[in-house]
């Protein structure tokens, strides 16, 4: 490769203009620790003319060399923003999963893990039109050419990659951890999990000294940086410091250690790490990272926690040129939030064999024969769940009316229920059959509201959805229901004469009602099928 990169013609111009509204919406629900794009803004901003300079420097064949000693700058060319990153990541250690949901998150299973995942991908920065030179990277265009991992835990083994539909994605920074989706099709969660490493190497350059420095100096990385680095949603606490290690004309080599207590969608979480980087000189770029990291994540509402090592190495190289992404960058608004409809996720239940588009704080938590479950989780609080049964076939010629779906929910709720709010039909544009009744009452004193579905297909599939929730949940949860009898669909073939799947399904036909998750459940052992690879812990 070429040690005087230049600009793909496509790249995006950043204007060096006010940009006050880039600062604005970084700077938004963020504290200075918060490694939100804001949180580094301040640094790039200080030291860009510095870096326009050197950058002209490293790119000029006939330049007087750098002496060995004495004290040198080391800051990223700003105007690249095209690159290759390969990644490879081992991780051993421990699942812990809650021994019993309904207790106590502090008594725990612990499952032992070990996986091996390799990613390959170009990025490609982008930012706001208005943006002032050397702001923080607010958007990404991603493209794939490998993600994959695979491992064992507790003695099952397990391998994921992506499919191919899902390989060029778009990813927004201005609040972390990573909003990752795709233009043109919908993640799963399981995708999902498997893309949003544990490293992200974006601005890499933020690891790099503020002042010009010398072989063996010493410095203090900023926390929003290593919050950054380590794709976190907040850092409370911790030191992480960098020494020079060597220095020449060609290359430094910079190493870093020290821990980090933060969150990640309000799970806490623990990192302590030691590791090395080298920026090459010629180029100017951070072009090679190796960390080990010691993490401890709590359990959430939606994942289990864990206890793991990992072992990372990241080799980062400028593109004159993509390969995978398209030539012309991809639109992307990044004045505003990502449209909702963008960031839907695919969710499946194996055991149902259903699918169905749904807001991503909806989590596949159990998935049995004969029985689904769904919730809505938002910063670890729990807004409501889903049940998912079902029903056996009708004889043909028959149908399932909107008063016999009313006597069953009258019978199963019994003295709980107090009235019905609403009824409604719709059918799906493939052709699914729902009718709905939105139910009121009371559970153990608290109101509830019970929203149930029932989705009757052409092929005469039939399934029951119940949704769940408390009265002051309601409304954020509205919507959720359309979204589902919209979305849904039946995947899997029906056996020929039914026998296994009526043998699975609800023989009754009776409505069986859930009252509201206890606040204090949390993701019960089944969340442990969920997990694809080690990558899924993040």
């Amino acid at each position: 490769m070429s040690s005087r990169p230049s600009l793909p013609p496509t790249s995006t111009p950043r204007a060096s203009t006010d940009g006050r509204a880039v600062t604005d919406q970084a700077v938004t629900g963020g504290a200075a620790d918060r490694p939100a794009a804001a949180s580094i803004d301040r640094r790039r901003f200080a030291i860009a003319t510095a870096a326009m300079a050197a950058a002209c420097i490293g790119r000029t064949s006939d330049a007087a060399p750098t002496p060995k000693t004495g004290q040198v700058s080391l800051v990223e060319n700003p105007d690249l923003d095209l690159f290759r990153v390969r990644l490879a990541i081992n991780v051993q250690g421990n699942v812990n999963l809650p021994s019993d949901p309904l207790v106590s998150k502090r008594s725990m299973t612990k499952l032992p893990i070990q996986s091996d995942a390799v990613f390959d991908y170009e990025e490609r920065y982008r930012w706001p039109t208005d943006a002032k030179p050397g702001s923080p990277v607010m958007g990404l265009e991603r493209y794939y050419h490998e993600a994959v991992s695979s491992g064992t835990l507790s003695k099952n083994d397990i391998s994921f990659g992506l499919r191919p539909t899902v390989r060029q994605t778009l990813v927004r920074r201005d609040m972390l951890p990573e909003t990752i989706y795709c233009g043109d099709d919908y993640l799963t969660h399981e995708e999902l999990g498997l893309i949003r490493t544990p490293v992200s190497a974006v601005q890499l350059g933020d690891l790099l000294p503020l002042t010009a420095v010398a072989k063996g100096d010493q410095y203090e990385v900023n926390r929003g940086t290593i919050g950054n680095l380590l794709n976190l949603s907040s850092v409370d606490d911790g030191k992480v410091e960098n020494k020079i290690e060597d220095i020449d004309d060609a290359i430094a080599k910079i190493t870093m250690s020290g821990k980090i207590d933060g969150s990640i969608d309000g799970v806490p979480t623990l990192v302590r790490l030691v590791g090395k980087m080298t920026f090459d000189r010629k180029q100017n770029v951070c072009n090679w990272l190796a960390l080990a990291l010691h993490e401890t994540r709590d359990i959430g509402k939606a994942e289990p926690g864990f206890d793991v090592q990992a072992k990372i190495r990241m080799i980062r190289q400028p593109m004159p040129r993509p390969a995978g992404l398209p030539a012309k960058p991809v639109a992307m608004d990044l004045t505003r939030p990502v449209p909702g409809n963008q960031t839907l996720v695919l969710l499946h239940s194996d055991a149902l064999s259903v699918t169905a588009l749904m807001d991503r704080r909806w989590r596949m938590i159990s998935d049995r024969p004969g029985a689904a479950m769904m919730r809505m989780i938002d910063q670890e609080s729990s807004m409501g769940q889903c049940n998912l049964k079902p029903l056996v076939r009708l004889p043909e010629g028959k149908t399932w009316t909107l008063a016999q779906l009313q006597q069953d929910v009258r019978r199963s709720l019994g003295d709980r229920m107090t009235r019905f709010l609403r009824d409604d039909r719709m059918t799906s544009p493939g052709g699914i059959e729902t009718m709905q009744l939105i139910a009121a009452g009371t559970v153990e004193g608290v109101e509830v509201r019970w929203i149930v579905q029932h989705h009757a297909a052409p092929s005469g599939r039939r399934l029951l959805a119940t949704f769940t929730t408390d009265a002051d949940s309601f409304d954020a949860m509205a919507g959720s229901e359309v979204q589902l009898a919209s979305t849904l669909e039946f995947v899997a073939p029906v056996p020929t004469g039914d026998a296994e799947d009526d043998a699975k399904a609800d023989q009754s036909g009776d409505v069986t009602l859930a009252a509201p998750e206890p606040a204090t459940k949390v993701a019960d052992a089944a969340a442990a099928d969920s997990l694809s690879s080690a990558s899924d812990l993040r």
